[in-house]
């Protein structure tokens, strides 16, 4: 089997990619700080501060594909802690890529959709991208310097759900467990974006990587729509009530941290590539979202060491 090592092992999208794709191809899961345990999947831990470290790893190894989940996604922590962002966010992506080159490793990297100032619909991959905080500023310098070192790289931007780790609850997660509590929710109204379920996320990476594609790919469902409007879809689709599902206005927010209100992305190029549409389907996404919760799949992904 071809040979994958993902960095960021531990994260929401890290833990969901080693337990998809662990059946089709040798997974190396690499974490740095948080323990994780995946069935019949060995852990390694790498002080990704070191490149040396790094570098003699992967040259052992000598990967097909190389996917790099690690990164400060926090909003408001990345405007706390600027510097640790810029080098995790900006500096490490950098790193991974010349390795990867030297190496001739097919290298991945997680984008994401929070890059523009949010006044148009639908932003595709030649849209001008404008920064409006230091998280959009160091993934958009990430993927700055990869291009320089490589035009042979991949870069996903996108804006997934899913379940994460038990140490590590996600918005998905946050959200069940307060509707299945009976406690309200807050959400955005007036934010729009255009979420994938992870897993369908997972396949597209797949696809594409087999495919040895390069370049920037919006990765994305079909549907804009608030997260708000998203919570509503999950309640409905878990029976509980949406009646708890609650509506919060970006104004109400801005003296923390300046956010784009559109964060929609256009997924017609790698549609294009994929002759796939059913994969972008968020009502579809949702119901394997809701088959995986009462599945082995699920069991996994929470499974405590």
């Amino acid at each position: 089997m071809k040979k994958i090592v993902i960095l960021g092992a531990s994260g929401l999208l890290g833990s969901n990619l080693c337990i998809s794709l662990k059946s089709k191809y040798d997974i190396y899961p690499i974490i740095n700080k948080k323990k994780i345990h995946f069935r019949n999947l060995k852990t390694k831990h790498l002080n990704l501060n070191k490149t040396s470290e790094i570098f003699n790893y992967l040259k052992s190894v000598r990967p097909d594909f190389l996917i790099n989940c690690v990164a400060i996604s926090n909003v408001e922590k990345c405007e706390i802690n600027k510097k640790k962002t810029f080098i995790i966010n900006s500096k490490l992506p950098e790193i991974i890529a010349r390795i990867c080159k030297k190496l001739s490793i097919h290298y991945t990297f997680i984008s994401s959709d929070h890059l523009y100032a949010g006044k148009k619909k639908y932003y595709t991959e030649n849209d001008k991208v404008h920064p409006l905080n230091i998280y959009s500023r160091s993934k958009i310098l990430a993927e700055n310097k990869i291009l320089k070192v490589s035009k042979n790289f991949l870069i996903i931007r996108t804006n997934f759900f899913g379940f994460g780790p038990s140490f590590r609850n996600s918005f998905l997660d946050g959200i069940i467990k307060n509707l299945e509590g009976g406690r309200d929710t807050t959400l955005f109204s007036d934010v729009f974006y255009t979420p994938i379920y992870v897993r369908r996320l997972i396949r597209v990476i797949g696809i594409l990587i087999e495919n040895k594609k390069y370049g920037i790919f919006n990765v994305s469902g079909n549907k804009r729509l608030t997260k708000y409007e998203f919570g509503i879809k999950i309640a409905k689709k878990f029976k509980f009530n949406k009646k708890l599902i609650k509506k919060l206005y970006l104004k109400e927010t801005l003296k923390k941290v300046l956010r784009p209100k559109d964060m929609s992305l256009s997924n017609l190029k790698v549609k294009k590539i994929l002759n796939k549409n059913n994969l972008f389907d968020l009502s579809n996404g949702i119901s394997q979202l809701y088959n995986d919760y009462n599945s082995k799949y699920y069991n996994e992904i929470k499974k405590k060491k």
